[in-house]
């Protein structure tokens, strides 16, 4: 009897694992992530090696730090239907839609990210950064049975093409913005950094570590509410908007605090984070 093909993303990034390699299950939604590093040899054959490390050796450990690659695998755990040539139907479906394929791959990195997040979490290590397509050497859909699946392997796959580049346009402006920071002509937004986490926790899938950063980012654009607007050059009172927004937000981010967030929460949170990195790249433009 054929085994059961299972859909499978994939990142693979520079450098060696950050967390152990093994397998991780997820509870809810069911999935699985695999976290290997390509060609290592087993920890415990490892081990021993590293003890007494020869040339050969150390070449097929990958020990080179710059030829070192982390795989990451996050494993659906239901059968594709159909057996072999349904898999082969959704592989040539992720091939040719392009939004189911970055629907799936998405799906697949917020679960990598859960893992990482859990480490992070329970080892109060902040240096456990989560990861993103974009930043991966390769990204891949496939399939596999579950033999391959549980070593970070596949039957078949595609690699997904890098996403676009920003244009020269926007590329000019943040290049510029950079300059302007590091010259010391600009301070650093209070609200920056509070967004880029909110939007990173809710790429994750944490609804409420976002809430939370989005409400502090909400505060340091509205001086209303305790923020640090308004200072020389800088403009006065948020938009209508943000000033209507930041009641709501605070809101939820009591609820996250007090009983934690439902999935009915991530429209409110997704349009509150849209408006503010809106406002942030309109006080960056100077409009």
């Amino acid at each position: 009897m054929a085994p059961d093909l299972l859909p499978v993303s994939q990142l693979e990034l520079p450098g060696p694992p950050t967390i152990e390699p093994g397998r991780y299950l997820i509870a809810s939604p069911q999935l699985v992530v695999v976290v290997n590093e390509p060609g290592a040899r087993p920890a415990r054959t490892r081990r021993r090696l590293l003890r007494k490390p020869g040339p050969e050796q150390a070449g097929e450990l990958g020990s080179e730090p710059g030829n070192r690659v982390t795989r990451l695998t996050a494993v659906r755990p239901e059968p594709l239907a159909d057996g072999r040539s349904g898999a082969e139907r959704w592989l040539e479906r992720m091939r040719t839609d392009h939004d189911a394929a970055a629907a799936e791959l998405a799906g697949g990195v917020r679960a990598m990210n859960r893992v990482l997040h859990a480490h992070r979490e329970a080892t109060l290590d902040p240096t456990l950064t989560d990861v993103a397509a974009d930043r991966a050497l390769i990204r891949r859909l496939g399939f596999a049975s579950g033999d391959q699946a549980a070593d970070g392997r596949w039957e078949q796959a595609i690699e997904l093409p890098e996403a676009p580049d920003s244009s020269r346009r926007e590329a000019l402006r943040w290049r510029e913005r950079v300059a302007a920071l590091l010259g010391g002509r600009v301070s650093s937004q209070p609200a920056a950094g509070a967004v880029i986490h909110a939007r990173e926790d809710f790429d994750a899938g944490r609804l409420g570590d976002a809430a939370l950063q989005l409400e502090l980012a909400i505060r340091a654009l509205d001086p209303a509410r305790g923020g640090a607007r308004g200072g020389p050059g800088q403009p006065g009172a948020g938009p209508a908007e943000l000033q209507a927004l930041a009641p709501r937000i605070a809101a939820i981010a009591a609820e996250a605090l007090d009983s934690g967030l439902p999935a009915e929460r991530e429209p409110e949170i997704e349009a509150g984070l849209k408006l503010v990195e809106r406002e942030l790249r309109r006080e960056r433009a100077g409009r």
